[in-house]
């Protein structure tokens, strides 16, 4: 499983933070209609100013459903109150 996360994470804009493919699986359940949820961390690092020692090390935590055929078929990582959409990389809004 741990390989089917960081190839769907290499998909988003996750390596864009400055991302080095490590996870962490937290949590893994079974979904009722087949294939697991996963709850997963992973760290990126985002550099400052080229002259200042200026870096910002972010914790995140994402929600990931697989399929029985290993697909990622939803996947939103948490920023507090916020959620952000790794599928179609956007913000959820409350309705």
């Amino acid at each position: 499983m741990k390989g089917i996360v960081v190839n769907f994470l290499k998909t988003t804009d996750v390596p864009r933070g400055g991302w080095n493919e490590s996870i962490m699986i937290r949590e893994v359940y079974d979904h009722k209609l087949g294939g697991k949820t996963l709850v997963v961390e992973y760290e990126t690092l985002y550099a400052g100013h080229p002259e200042f020692i200026c870096e910002a090390l972010e914790r995140h935590v994402a929600i990931l459903t697989i399929d029985s055929k290993g697909r990622v078929v939803s996947a939103f990582c948490i920023h507090g109150s916020r959620i952000w959409d790794l599928i179609n990389q956007r913000w959820l809004t409350p309705s």
